[in-house]
């Protein structure tokens, strides 16, 4: 029984080895033609990489938005520095909770934020986070804390990509990689803001009327974030961004979701779909996402209201 057991752990041990090598071999010699098992997405969309790498010079911050690419394309930091508010936004590309938590573990001590501005909508809780997972562990350092999300998410592609990301970063492979500052129409800002090549919405697309549902994984790590927040007696905001007027009346359980949303925060849920009127054709480059008209009509109204209910407080 022993010779079993040791013969066991030997084959175990040469298989995991024998794996891991030929992921990093995938993952260095034909990454597009295996993206399905395996994604390395160095540089994605969101900037994560230029924002962790920015994030050492930023402290004691006056607010810190969080959240999907509503937050670091709908919060200009730039617009928030022009009435005294010092800010930084670690929006990530499809954010779900499972990945805010491991920002907030990384980061929220080291930035200390007055307010947290967290971007929410029923999209990310029925979200498996396998995107969002991806752009984490390509971007940012792999740790336990990493190991464990992975584990959360549990999809073979977020493992293989944990595997190789690993490899990576024990080789120092990404040292001198600089991720460009415009990227198609994309323009990253300093403070994490992504503006994008103002362009308006021609698409006429209509959705199916359709019930959203909340996975109780997200719900679960949602809680945890909040919790981390009130332990650190940090004030924040739930913030339902703006959408285009179809695709936000095509969800049918709004009401819903906002009763949520009020309990978990204790009445600090803004949805400002029924708050600002904006056009949608004027001020939005897609269904999801405000185009740069809209961001700075929003930004302005948001910081008004905040202020206006004291959650905000310039020292100009």
């Amino acid at each position: 029984m022993k010779k079993f057991i040791k013969q066991l752990v030997l084959f175990l041990s040469f298989f995991a080895m024998a794996y891991c090598l030929m992921v990093c071999v995938i993952g260095e010699l034909a990454p597009y033609h295996f993206r399905n098992v395996l994604n390395y997405r160095l540089g994605s969309n969101g900037y994560l990489h230029s924002k962790i790498k920015e994030i050492k010079e930023y402290k004691n911050v006056d607010i810190l938005f969080i959240g999907t690419s509503h937050a670091y394309r709908g919060f200009d930091v730039r617009i928030f520095k022009d009435k005294g508010y010092h800010t930084f936004n670690l929006g990530s590309s499809i954010q779900t909770p499972i990945q805010t938590h491991i920002l907030f573990q990384r980061y929220l001590d080291k930035l200390q934020p007055k307010l947290v501005v967290y971007d929410v909508n029923p999209e990310i809780f029925g979200s498996d986070g396998v995107e969002s997972a991806l752009d984490v562990i390509s971007n940012d350092s792999i740790n336990w804390d990493s190991c464990k999300m992975a584990l959360e998410v549990n999809n073979v592609k977020t493992y293989n990509t944990l595997i190789f990301a690993l490899y990576k970063q024990i080789t120092n492979a990404n040292a001198n990689f600089k991720e460009p500052i415009v990227r198609a129409k994309d323009t990253y800002i300093s403070g994490g803001f992504v503006e994008k090549k103002i362009s308006t919405l021609t698409s006429d697309k209509q959705y199916d009327k359709v019930r959203y549902q909340l996975e109780e994984q997200q719900l679960r790590f949602f809680t945890q974030n909040l919790q981390m927040l009130r332990d650190r007696q940090i004030p924040f905001v739930l913030v339902h961004m703006p959408l285009t007027k179809r695709l936000y009346q095509s969800k049918l359980n709004y009401p819903e979701f906002s009763k949520l949303m009020q309990q978990k925060s204790g009445g600090s849920y803004y949805d400002f779909n029924q708050m600002i009127k904006l056009d949608d054709s004027l001020h939005f480059y897609d269904d999801n996402h405000l185009n740069q008209n809209g961001v700075t009509i929003f930004d302005a109204f948001f910081i008004s209201k905040m202020e206006e209910e004291k959650v905000l407080v310039s020292d100009n």
